[in-house]
């Protein structure tokens, strides 16, 4: 099951979905669009909630987080030159 919220940054609805992949845990912006190179674990409510959970699954598991979120925003930034 999915869990949507809404971005105070942006209007429309955004989910965030963390999978396990076999050298990394990547946190992702989820578009309707599956991660096929990982194993999906959970969605979250709020970017807050699934990087929490992200570094921690991370961290049990020795793998290095892969925050595909904060990139997403870097190149939309990157985009709009702010």
């Amino acid at each position: 099951m999915n869990t949507i919220s809404m971005n105070a940054d942006t209007p429309q609805a955004l989910l965030y979905s963390v999978y396990v992949t076999q050298g990394a845990v990547v946190l992702y912006l989820d578009k309707g669009a599956d991660y096929v190179s990982g194993r999906f674990v959970c969605s979250q409510p709020n970017y807050q909630m699934a990087c929490d959970f992200a570094l921690a699954l991370s961290a049990q598991k020795g793998f290095p987080l892969i925050n595909l979120v904060t990139k997403h925003y870097a190149s939309q930034r990157a985009l709009l030159g702010t």
